[in-house]
């Protein structure tokens, strides 16, 4: 999947192409965040942008017919594309309301999707009944090497439906939702995120759920007749936070961490390697109740410390140890800015290997990073993918395992810097910033200019500290 967005932010031009790993690095304030949240908010939400309008046709007709023969041709090909077109279109607009921005910056901005090749429509086999709470049962067949599904509706007839509405609406809003999911979900892998306001959603994760509730007992308390400010109620409802952080915010709420904790996911249980490598890094457990989640130090299980006493390493920890645990799959995507907060240089190591695991797992990881451990952690781990012949022997004397390798061709790698573009219709080119795409080899790894420019900076300080040799300033023994 490639997303390309025109005058994101400070960005001019930005393409992102999504690899089993991708990896975003640059300067502070060069746009990395608003690709970020770009590139979630779409991998989010898609559902809630995409339209497909021809299914109230189609249900119109289920009311008066029962059967109906849909041409899934029209969600094939061309008709496919076009699709993604309006979907990029429509989330180009509301793109002020994802990133909590004001709608001006966003005038000249645009979004474009693409996808590699569509989906293949024709061999899908589709056997789905579901009964409606309008009291509707309904079917959809389609055998493979056919285009054309067949829709039937048994149940009620009448104008009401078992929940007080038409037919009609549950059977369009019903049909929308599976065609969609048959034909979009498979191009859109589930999407979670770690912001960098992680640390502070798990300190303040009581407060935010308390503040969300005194919402609701406002509205609750109203009583009969009483009228209600919408404007007032707007400015209290509406986020001044980007939809990313929101939904780490719910992601780390109280019920919903509570939740979870019950069941262990399809990735930990499939890969229990993944809750080794993770227990080394985060030396604890969490545990969440309702009175807010817990962390335990391994060398003293008994002591129960709430987030706010625990260090700020096992705050950074807790939805990333959450996610791998009781939510990710196998083709989720897990968007993770700047993984190394708040680690030591030994766990920043730790944790891009086992990024390395998440990506064998079949996990697509993003992650944006500052950290010059993580990168050449990652870099190795490529490295290691690439030797063939002597990999086994360096493995085994470099202590690493093959579940954390990474194949060279699966890694995108981007940064910001400035190129040459034509601006405005310009005839003539400027220096412009973008995000740049580079090439990372099997042989060579990931090349960050950046980062070696300020080790190699720092390092000349040093030599000069360490040995130059100390005089007495001229005249000055004779003060």
């Amino acid at each position: 999947m490639k997303i390309e967005f025109k005058n994101l932010g400070p960005l001019h031009e930005c393409k992102v192409e999504l690899g089993d790993l991708t990896i975003v690095t640059g300067h502070n304030n060069t746009g990395k965040t608003y690709v970020t949240y770009g590139v979630f908010g779409l991998l989010a939400l898609w559902r809630h942008w995409l339209r497909l309008p021809q299914f109230q046709s189609v249900a119109q007709e289920l009311i008066t017919k029962s059967q109906v023969a849909f041409d899934m041709q029209t969600l094939a090909g061309s008709a496919f594309k076009g699709h993604l077109t309006r979907l990029a279109h429509i989330y180009q607009e509301n793109l002020a309301r994802v990133l909590a921005a004001e709608p001006e910056r966003f005038t000249k901005t645009k979004v474009h999707l693409d996808l590699d090749a569509c989906p293949q429509i024709e061999p899908l086999v589709i056997d789905i009944k579901q009964t409606l709470p309008s009291g509707d049962t309904v079917a959809i067949v389609k055998a493979a090497g056919e285009m054309v599904a067949k829709i039937t509706r048994q149940g009620s007839v009448g104008e009401g439906g078992g929940a007080g509405m038409p037919p009609i609406i549950f059977l369009e809003r019903w049909l929308t939702e599976t065609f969609t999911d048959l034909v979009f979900a498979p191009c859109f892998p589930r999407t979670y995120i770690a912001s960098t306001e992680r640390t502070g959603a798990a300190i303040f994760q009581r407060e935010l759920y308390l503040g969300r509730n005194r919402l609701l007992e406002m509205l609750a308390d109203l009583k009969a007749g009483e009228s209600l400010d919408p404007f007032a109620m707007m400015q209290r409802m509406v986020s001044s936070y980007a939809y990313p952080v929101q939904s780490n915010v719910e992601f780390l709420s109280l019920p919903n961490l509570e939740a979870l904790q019950r069941q262990q996911g399809q990735l930990a249980t499939q890969r229990p390697d993944l809750l080794v490598a993770l227990e080394e890094i985060v030396g604890g457990t969490y545990r969440t109740t309702k009175e807010g989640a817990y962390f335990s130090p391994n060398k003293q299980r008994g002591l129960k410390l709430r987030l706010g006493e625990s260090s700020s390493a096992a705050r950074s920890l807790l939805d990333v140890s959450y996610l791998i645990r009781h939510v990710l799959r196998p083709g989720d995507c897990f968007m993770i800015d700047e993984p190394e907060l708040n680690l030591h240089p030994r766990n920043q190591r730790l944790i891009a290997r086992l990024i390395g695991r998440l990506v064998n797992a079949g996990v697509r990881v993003f992650l944006t990073t500052h950290s010059d451990y993580v990168i050449r952690e990652l870099n190795t781990l490529i490295l290691l993918a690439g030797r063939k012949a002597s990999q086994p022997q360096l493995l085994e004397e470099l202590k690493y395992d093959p579940l954390e390798l990474i194949p060279a061709a699966g890694v995108r790698f981007y940064r910001t810097g400035e190129d040459l573009r034509e601006v405005d219709g310009g005839k003539r080119k400027r220096r412009v910033p973008v995000l740049e795409e580079r090439k990372v080899s099997e042989t060579t790894g990931i090349e960050v200019s950046s980062f070696d420019e300020e080790i190699d900076g720092l390092n000349r300080v040093q030599d000069i500290l360490l040995y130059t040799p100390e005089t007495t300033p001229a005249g000055a023994a004779n003060e």
